[in-house]
Formats: C-alpha cells, structure tokens, sequence
C-alpha cells in the first residue's frame, strides 16, 4: 500500500511539504486516498503511486488550489514560485493530479503539466490523472508529488 510507503519516507525525514502550511503531510494522504477511490477522467492507483516513488531520496508534495477567472494562471504562478523556491535540481519523477470544475478543459490540464515538466529531468517517470469536482465549479486544484531518486 503506498500510504504505508509514503509515511516511511515522512517519518524517515525524506519528505516536504511545499508550500508550507497549506497542507500537511497527513492531510496529503487522505487527498491521495480520495483521488485513487473516485473516478476520474484519467484515473490513478495505488502501482501509480508505488511506481513513482519506488527507490526516493526524497520527496516533495504540493497541494494548490486557486478559484476565479484566471484560475489557471494563477496556478502556474503558484506552481512556479513554489516550484523555483523548493528545488535545486531536476527531479527524476513526478506524480500530479488535476481537479477542477466542468469547464475545465485538456487544454488547462495541458498547461499546467508544461509548468511542471520544465522542472524534471527528461528522463523522468512521470503519472498523471485527471477529474472533475461538480462541487466546487470555479475551482482548480492540483496535487503534486516530486521525486529525486
């Protein structure tokens, strides 16, 4: 099970969560659990997870969420920042999950993958999904986990 795996890492001092404050560790893995139980337009599993983390120094989570008109550029911006403060190299893995409302579209999801790819090594290993939140219409949520093996 990767949340066993996950807290290995947590307790062996090998994760942070950027940006501080926004959610914690433990927070993160009640969201991973609701991602990999609700279908998704892109689902992920728990191998997904596995697969990604398999053989981490360490890792980095994210979790942002942003509403309104420019939800997306803001995002990006967020996702930037946080991404430029937190690491010092390329990493060799990433696992990202989209959420956002109906209107949401490839396209969306497309841009912030750019965002994060220009971050990892072009070898990198990467899973990704993607989902709709009725409940939460003007919003975009990504949640970000970054490997460096």
């Amino acid at each position: 099970m990767p949340f066993k795996k996950l807290t290995e890492l947590y307790f062996d001092n090998k994760v942070k969560v950027v940006p501080f404050g926004a959610m914690s560790f433990f927070s993160y893995l009640g969201q991973l659990e609701h991602l990999l139980t609700t279908p998704g337009l892109i689902d992920l599993n728990e191998t997904d997870i596995l697969n990604t983390i398999n053989g981490a120094k360490s890792l980095t989570l994210f979790g942002i969420e942003q509403t309104g008109e420019d939800k997306i550029e803001k995002i990006n911006k967020c996702l930037l920042d946080s991404l430029l403060e937190s690491l010092s190299s390329k990493v060799s893995g990433a696992f990202f999950h989209v959420i956002g409302g109906p209107e949401m579209t490839l396209s969306d999801v497309n841009s912030v993958a750019e965002t994060i790819y220009n971050f990892l090594d072009p070898d990198a290993g990467i899973v990704f999904g993607t989902a709709v939140d009725r409940e939460k219409p003007d919003s975009i949520k990504i949640l970000l986990l970054l490997v460096e093996k």
